[in-house]
């Protein structure tokens, strides 16, 4: 009859969970809805090719007359939606070229030719020393230098951090996922101006 079926519903799970949810009222769905907003404008945040390319103007200047083509960088981890910006095999490619013209050693250096190859791996991408107002990102890339024999010319390993105390989350991890590429870029300029082999 009609008393039994209103009976049975009552004690279905979704009856109890739309009364929990009721009963809760705004206090629970405005936190949730905070919520749900964060992670997607976390997820939305991209990294910016300008901030990772590194001033290296200053120190020693060194001209090495070969023209580079900085090949397809392997770079495995992926970014995942809500958690933090990882840079790309394409991205880091795109930094690596930006950072070598700006520094002026080479007399080109393109993603599509060249005398000698430039081969990139990002080995890791992780953090530290992670709290509510600090975010460390750390990064791990090797860098090897090809001449057409397939001889190497110069190769090194680079582990670099870089830290942010900027206001917002996500600003803060952007911030700090940047300066790690930017110190990495700089240390493996710095290295080829020291220790390139002479001609």
């Amino acid at each position: 009859n009609h008393a039994d079926g209103v009976k049975r519903r009552r004690e279905s799970p979704m009856y109890r969970l739309a009364k929990r949810m009721a009963w809760a009222g705004p206090g629970f769905v405005r936190p949730l809805a905070c919520l749900v907003v964060c992670v997607v404008l976390s997820g939305c945040a991209s990294l910016d090719m300008a901030r990772m390319v590194p001033d290296t103007s200053a120190g020693p200047s060194r001209k090495i007359p070969l023209r580079v083509r900085v090949a397809e960088v392997t770079a495995d981890q992926k970014s995942r939606f809500g958690g933090p910006a990882l840079i790309d095999g394409a991205g880091m490619q795109g930094a690596v070229v930006a950072a070598l013209l700006r520094s002026g050693i080479f007399p080109g250096v393109s993603a599509k030719e060249g005398d000698v190859d430039l081969v990139v791996s990002v080995l890791s991408q992780d953090q530290k020393d992670l709290s509510i107002t600090h975010y460390t990102a750390r990064m791990l890339v090797a860098y090897k230098f090809v001449a057409k024999d397939g001889r190497t010319l110069w190769s090194e390993t680079y582990d670099t951090t870089a830290s942010s105390t900027a206001l917002g989350g996500a600003s803060r991890t952007l911030e700090a996922r940047e300066g790690a590429v930017r110190e990495n870029l700089a240390a493996m300029i710095q290295g080829v101006k020291a220790r390139w082999p002479a001609q």
